[in-house]
């Protein structure tokens, strides 16, 4: 019946997710900002019949600060309504506990993790012209541009060391693993504090969170904020460099912390939700 009952109300967070206007609105705006880089890639095959590596791409994509940042934008706006309360929360709780019902909210931003990045890479194969013939070797344009070379008039953001030290498809692989592990964390954690906090000062955190990566490059802030940056963490370039900082986290770090943070995140959501306060206090948001 739980199980019954916590992919039900899964399933009314995503129905629900699909039918606001800014989950269309969020993609395009992204797909604009992307296509102003990586429109060159395409232009390529229209001028000269050379398609950049579809996987490689995407590497690319989420090694580049700037991009990234849009990226988490997008995925914080999708999440802005934590705790993900709906008209129906009252009828929830005759049929679900509140951990059955936190552990819906869980699911549910795992499978939004999973959709929004596997889109995101959707959208950057159509938006640079991207192919998937060849997984395990870079192609000559991004392999060109990589040694900060343009060709023709194209150029986009292609770090040398993932060129050099990876094959796309595992670049692809070890980008999307850890895009979608550190947007499921930073989710998680936002959600367990929207539950013991206000929510305005979660909707801070959670904007710092997502253009706090951009902000330490282009402000030159000191090293030390990487560690509490979650999108430092998931790019494949700064995840190959750290060991070249004494200053900076290391890749452990950045693949193990994300991790963590869910782990502990769900133990203390199902700990609260089990909570008559918890309880209370979200059906009282719902009559605000």
């Amino acid at each position: 019946m739980h199980k019954q009952g916590i992919w039900a109300m899964t399933t009314i967070l995503l129905r629900r997710l699909v039918k606001q206007p800014k989950v269309y609105l969020i993609l395009g705006l992204i797909g604009c900002v992307m296509d102003n880089d990586l429109g060159n890639a395409r232009h390529l095959y229209a001028s000269y019949q050379v398609s950049v590596n579809g996987f490689g791409c995407f590497a690319c994509v989420t090694s580049y600060e700037y991009l990234l940042m849009w990226l988490a934008l997008g995925f914080s706006v999708l999440i802005s309504d934590v705790p993900f309360l709906t008209p129906m929360e009252p009828f929830i709780r005759m049929r679900l506990s509140g951990r059955a019902s936190m552990a819906a909210r869980a699911l549910y931003l795992l499978i939004l993790s999973i959709v929004y990045a596997l889109v995101i890479w959707i959208m950057t194969l159509l938006i640079a012209g991207g192919t998937l013939k060849d997984p395990y070797t870079w192609d000559k344009a991004l392999n060109t541009m990589s040694l900060g070379q343009s060709v023709g008039d194209a150029f986009i953001y292609v770090p040398r060391i993932v060129v050099s030290q990876m094959t796309p498809l595992l670049a692809w692989a070890k980008a999307l693993i850890s895009l979608i592990t550190v947007l499921y964390a930073l989710g998680m954690m936002i959600l367990f504090l929207s539950t013991v906090g206000t929510r305005k000062l979660v909707i801070c955190l959670l904007g710092l969170m997502t253009v706090l990566d951009e902000a330490i490059g282009y402000m030159q802030l000191n090293d030390v904020l990487y560690y509490i940056s979650p999108f430092s963490w998931c790019r494949p370039e700064y995840q190959l460099t750290a060991a070249q900082y004494t200053t900076r986290p290391g890749a452990f770090y950045c693949s193990a912390t994300p991790c963590i943070l869910i782990i502990i995140s769900l133990f203390l959501l199902l700990y609260v939700s089990a909570q008559p306060k918890w309880i209370s206090r979200s059906l009282n948001r719902m009559e605000e």
